[in-house]
């Protein structure tokens, strides 16, 4: 039940990634949030803390491997119709280096070094958040709540 409600809230997470780039930490918490929640409210268990953490792990990790598959394909379809160092040159940082951007390309090894680093912060980063998120529900969801 953990995993499918993980992989579950890893999807929602993914779509609103792609909707809103710029807003991905603040999906990644909440998918951990609402992993939690989705959780408790299907088993009708109430996660401790440490719990929660890591049914907010569980997401973080799914929202990775959704991620990395999703950039993969988008770049070696970029890269095999030729679109990419179009693209990157348009933006501003990398305007007069597209020589540059070829001879990165053209290296093997330094390109293979800057993806396997930037996976390993973005799995820290993307776990990380969701834990967060997920430790943050587990709490704010097993208070009591007053009887009215």
């Amino acid at each position: 039940m953990a995993v499918r409600v993980g992989f579950l809230t890893a999807l929602l997470a993914s779509l609103f990634n792609a909707m809103l780039v710029y807003a991905c930490p603040v999906w990644l918490l909440m998918a951990g949030f609402l992993c939690v929640y989705f959780y408790q409210r299907r088993t009708g268990q109430v996660l401790t803390v440490s719990n929660g953490a890591r049914m907010g792990w569980i997401t973080g990790l799914f929202s990775f491997v959704i991620f990395t598959v999703l950039f993969t394909l988008s770049f070696v379809a970029q890269v095999r119709s030729g679109e990419l160092l179009k693209n990157l040159s348009d933006v501003p940082f990398f305007q007069g280096s597209a020589d540059q951007l070829r001879e990165l390309f053209a290296n093997p090894l330094y390109l293979a070094f800057n993806v396997l680093v930037s996976l390993a912060v973005l799995f820290v980063v993307f776990t990380t958040l969701s834990i967060a998120g997920g430790a943050l529900g587990a709490k704010m969801l097993s208070r009591p709540r007053n009887a009215s």
